[in-house]
Formats: structure tokens, sequence, C-alpha cells
């Protein structure tokens, strides 16, 4: 499963590792004249394994706009068929080219820490690379869900923020100093201003998020997740709201889920209104083309607030959630949304949600987006580049 396999342990990584290390230093001095007059940035995320949000769109930004530098994408896999999609050359984590790429890197950009998306184990070595600046760009805002990993970001010489609040959360919560705090907005914002204005769809993204005490084997169904999930999609009146407003729902699940996605789809196709998304599907045009959005807890849900497109927060579990992952905006409060915790509730919400006359009121009377969202351009990339990226 993705998520053992991205946080291994640091004396299982470091053996698995540490050959293709040594080798690099000991190769170095062949590639001298190769590096010498190159100016590398290395860009990773979700530990080699999509190419999307902000390492994609900041990777993207790059290859446009700074052609000083020589600009690589970190895969799991270098015949990867993503890669083929890129525009730009890419390399296999863990390999020997890798760490001569990371030992010659003037800096390095990842969503979610250097182990998992740049260099794995390096960086706690002594074979780390001492003048490279690591900028950690996160996958999402921060607030609906604690932050587990925050050891694997600690090095990091910055950290990309999309708000003066979300800076607090992350000096306050995270103990990081001020000064490695960027307030620049997140990356792929670019995109989702420049094209904000879309027709309806009249489509809905449903999108639970995952818990780190479930298991993605038989035993996730029988699951209360999984309970509360089906009896959601399986609901008559679900169908009734739908095809009474003429909308179709479109679900889409986490990644951890792949590994059951065939089980759980065909066991929640009695709604002829519901499609699944297939795994790996682009969430970025997920985002633009529908025209709400259905979650408990998923980072994604900043993305439809910051287009005014309603959110509706269906928390089944919230009392057990906040116990076990926790979260840093009071729920009772600062959510920007309505929020349901029973199945019928969320379909009696999101049936006024669909009778609105304009998806916009839905915020009308809600917590202020200037709250969280400091810039609305097309300039993201550009401050993360001028904040963040060395000059020399």
């Amino acid at each position: 499963m993705l998520a053992k396999h991205s946080f291994l342990s640091r004396r299982k990584g470091l053996i698995r590792y540490l050959p293709a290390m040594v080798l690099a230093k000991i190769l170095r001095s062949f590639f001298y004249f190769y590096f010498r007059k190159k100016k590398i940035v290395l860009i990773g995320g979700h530990c080699g394994e999509k190419y999307a949000d902000n390492a994609a769109a900041l990777h993207q930004f790059l290859l446009k706009n700074g052609p000083s530098y020589t600009v690589y994408f970190g895969l799991n896999h270098r015949h990867d068929p993503i890669a083929e999609t890129i525009g730009g050359p890419v390399f296999q984590l863990g390999t020997i080219w890798n760490y001569l790429l990371y030992d010659h890197a003037v800096a390095c950009y990842y969503s979610h820490s250097l182990e998992s998306d740049v260099a794995p184990e390096i960086d706690f070595t002594r074979l780390a690379n001492p003048k490279l600046t690591k900028v950690y760009l996160g996958h999402g805002i921060d607030g609906l869900k604690r932050n587990l990993f925050i050891f694997d970001t600690r090095r990091s010489t910055f950290f990309i923020c999309s708000s003066e609040r979300e800076k607090q959360i992350k000096n306050k919560y995270w103990g990081i100093p001020e000064k490695k705090l960027m307030v620049t907005g997140m990356p792929r914002y670019d995109t989702l201003y420049l094209k904000r204005m879309h027709r309806p769809s009249r489509t809905i993204l449903y999108m639970p998020t995952w818990r780190e005490w479930l298991n993605a084997d038989p035993s996730f169904f029988s699951s209360s997740f999984y309970q509360h999930v089906s009896g959601f999609l399986n609901s008559h009146e679900l169908d009734t709201v739908l095809k009474r407003h003429g909308y179709q729902l479109n679900v889409m699940l986490h990644p951890f889920l792949h590994s059951v996605f065939s089980e759980f789809a065909g066991k929640n196709r009695s709604l002829s209104s519901i499609t699944f998304c297939r795994p790996g599907q682009n969430i970025q045009e997920l985002i633009l083309a529908s025209d709400m959005l259905i979650t408990d807890y998923s980072s994604v849900s900043w993305d439809f607030y910051y287009l005014s497109k309603p959110v509706l927060f269906f928390q089944f579990d919230q009392t057990e959630y906040l116990e076990k992952r926790g979260a840093y905006l009071d729920f009772s409060k600062d959510l920007f949304g309505s929020v349901t915790f029973h199945e019928k509730e969320t379909v009696k919400h999101l049936d006024q949600i669909l009778s609105l006359k304009k998806p916009e009121d839905y915020y009308r009377h809600q917590v202020s987006q200037k709250d969280h969202f400091d810039f609305y351009d097309t300039d993201n990339c550009q401050r993360v580049i001028k904040y963040t990226l060395p000059r020399s």
C-alpha cells in the first residue's frame, strides 16, 4: 500500500539506498564538467507515483519560465507512462543518477517530503547536500487535518503558505520559525484562477478522505467508514434528489483505496446517477469541471472554496476523527460549509444547495474567504520562485 511504501523506517530505507548514495559520491568527480555550468532543480510529489497539484504546477512553470535552470521531475520508475506527459527530463528515485543530481542541485521542491519525493533517505545522513535549498510545497492547504509527518519536513529551508492564517498554523502547531514560512499562495491555484469561470456541468464530486486506522483489505468492508459511505451512495433519497435537479454524482476514492477499488465500485453501482472516477484521474480537472463538492476532511475542499463552489461536509465520524487525527480548525465554527453527520441529513442539505439560484450564494453568510486566501491571481508560482529559488 502506498502509505506504508512511502514512509519506510529510516533503517530499512537507508540499507536499501546506501549503495546508490555511496556510488554517486565516488562518481561525482567524473561528472564535474557535465554539471559545472548547470543549475539543477529537482521537483517531486506524491512519493514519485503521481504528476499532480503543486509539484506539477511549479514544474510546468519552471520549464516555461526558467530557461537558465535544468529542471527534473522525480518518479518511482523512469519509464512510467506518466513520464511521457511531463514534457521535461525525469529521474528515477533511489538510483545513482538521482543522487548525482541531488548532489549538484541548487534547489528542490516537494509536495510531501524530500525523502519520499526527491531523494530517498539521504537528507538524514552525512552525505546530505549542505548547500541545497529545500522547499516544502505541500499538496493542499492545512487546516482540516493535523500533519502526521512533520518530522519528514523539518529540514526544509522554506515552507509555502497560502495565507497569513496558514502561516500561523505552521508556526504555532508545527513549530516552524517565521523566517522559513513564505506566504505565496498555492502554485496550482494559478490554473484554478485562470479557469475559474466555467459553465455549470450539473455534476457533483464526492471525495471521502483516508483514515490512517483503516486497512485497505477485505476487513475494510466491515468498517464503519464503509458502511456510512455505502449507505449514502445507495440511498434512494439521494437518487431522488439527483434526478429531480438533473445532477450526476462522481465518486473519487482516495489513492490508498485503489487496491479495493473494483470491489468497492462493484458493490455501490445501484444508482444510475452515480459514477466512479477511475483511479489516477486528474483531480485538478475534476475540481474545475464539478459544480460542488461533498467530502469529510479532504484538503480538496479548499480548492472548491477558492472557486466559490459549495462544499458540504459529511462528517459521520467527526468525534473519532478529531480524537485520532485532529485538526487545526474548530469544526464547530471555522468550517466554510454546512456539516452533516447522517446520510439522510446530508441528502436534505444537498437538496437545499442544489435549489439555490446561484451557487455562489451559498457562501454569502459563511466564513469570509479573505481569512484563508491572500491572493486571487495567477502569480503564485512566480512568488514561490521569487522567494525560494537561489539566484547565484
